[in-house]
């Protein structure tokens, strides 16, 4: 049949010729290397000459030798007789690979651009990039040609991060090379499509730790307390960010909320681990399954035990958030975020939370220390609930989840340090002088906490 002669032919010429096509392929690789060598987003290539059986293979499957007549046109016309593959770490990276090696070459009449240092090099620049495969993926491939001793040989270009690369390989050697007859092929397909999919997950984790690992200010190698902290907070920001937009449509600040949750997860699970480590891996776990998990904002938050623990702080701030939870947006989503975050029980998570409040404004040792220094002195009986009381009214009077924000807190327990030292100072006096003291004491204490909000807005 002229079917077969044709591809015995072409397969053939390409073995005649295959020096020459090595050498094009040498010669390729040596100029787009020099191009991106140099930029530290570039990691490595691979190049190859189209293999004899590859070519019998796509000759059949392209259907071209109902286009053309002999070995030579098809040879001619085929796009990646050479192949080169360009690898950078993170899918971010290909589009800048690609800006870069754009900047090396010129606009001609046509589609092909001439490389500025080197006229015998021509990429199709007008492509549109990334090119759409028929899985439905997205691909960096780029046409060019090179002279070659006067003769014109076409080479394919593309660009791929790590884990494209490693997806390529799983399709040309798992699912490309397979010919068995597959059952439940629709099936298959979204297996296939939710590998790639977590991939392209795992690449975007990887992305955000390269990012700290390489931050210009970090003094440590690789992620430190800090950095974990700071990349808690990003992830879980930009996390909720999206599924709050899916959810219920709406483009919420949650940045104050994400950095508060992510130091009560930095305090509360990875400073008081004996294993850091494994906490730290657990949330990069955590963020990456609720990544691809439904979430549905409009769903009241049910809790149902009352606040009743003896501490006047937890019991007032306790029943305020209970009654905002399911009313002030800002309260709903930051308890619906919090809730998603930890695994335990949400009453054992919520009162975990409150009191982690309660203890960045009131530290637990310190505020111990003063009261048993005050009684030293003097009747002091009582005065730790008073503070606990005064504070969470003044915080709640504020009907804002401003009261909350790690600036805020922040200002407010530098207040109450303040104040606290004056009253432990005023008990060195008469009980009548301190009585009346520890009471401006109190006043001052409430303006004091007020202020910090006046000024926040």
């Amino acid at each position: 049949m002229k079917l077969f002669k044709l591809v015995d032919e072409a397969a053939s010429l390409l073995k005649q010729n295959r020096k020459q096509y090595e050498q094009a392929e040498r010669s390729i690789v040596d100029f787009l290397v020099n191009l991106v060598e140099n930029n530290e987003n570039y990691i490595g290539n691979t190049s190859r000459v189209k293999t004899e059986d590859s070519l019998k293979s796509k000759i059949v499957r392209k259907k071209y030798y109902l286009d053309y007549q002999s070995s030579e046109d098809i040879l001619n016309n085929l796009s990646d007789i050479v192949g080169v593959t360009l690898e950078c770490r993170f899918k971010d990276d290909e589009v800048k690979l690609l800006n870069l090696i754009k900047e090396e070459f010129k606009e001609g009449e046509g589609d092909f651009f001439q490389a500025k240092k080197d006229p015998s090099m021509y990429l199709n620049l007008r492509m549109e990039q990334p090119q759409k495969q028929k899985n439905g993926f997205d691909d960096y491939r780029i046409d060019g040609y090179r002279y070659q001793n006067g003769k014109k040989i076409n080479f394919e270009l593309q660009i791929k991060s790590l884990i494209n690369t490693f997806w390529s390989g799983i399709e040309h050697e798992v699912i490309y090379k397979n010919n068995n007859y597959l059952l439940f092929d629709s099936f298959l397909k979204e297996i296939l499509h939710s590998i790639k999919s977590n991939l392209e997950t795992i690449d975007y984790q990887l992305t955000k730790v390269y990012d700290q690992m390489t931050q210009i200010d970090s003094q440590a190698v690789g992620m430190d307390d800090k950095s974990f902290k700071s990349f808690l907070g990003k992830s879980i920001n930009d996390l909720f960010s999206v599924k709050l937009k899916e959810t219920i449509d709406i483009e919420a600040n949650i940045k104050k909320i994400s950095a508060l949750l992510s130091q009560y997860i930095y305090i509360e699970n990875f400073v008081r681990s004996d294993q850091p480590q494994i906490v730290m891996m657990s949330y990069f776990e955590k963020l990456n399954l609720l990544s691809h998990s439904e979430m549905d904002f409009t769903v009241p938050i049910k809790i149902k035990e009352e606040i009743s623990n003896g501490n006047p702080f937890l019991e007032k701030f306790g029943e305020y958030c209970l009654s905002v939870m399911n009313v002030d947006f800002d309260w709903h989503v930051l308890f619906s975020m919090l809730f998603m975050l930890e695994n335990d029980d949400v009453v054992i998570t919520f009162n975990k939370f409150n009191n982690f409040i309660k203890e960045i404004l009131f530290s637990p040792n310190w505020f111990k220390k003063q009261m048993e220094k005050c009684e030293a002195n003097i009747d002091c009986q009582g005065i730790g609930d008073e503070l606990y009381e005064i504070v969470a009214d003044c915080l709640i009077s504020q009907k804002t989840i401003r009261i909350i924000y790690e600036e805020n807190l922040y200002d407010v327990m530098v207040i109450i340090r303040e104040i606290i030292e004056k009253i432990v100072l005023s008990s060195e006096n008469r009980q009548e002088d301190f009585d009346l003291a520890k009471n401006r004491h109190y006043a001052l204490l409430k303006k004091k906490i007020k202020e910090v909000f006046n000024k926040d807005d």
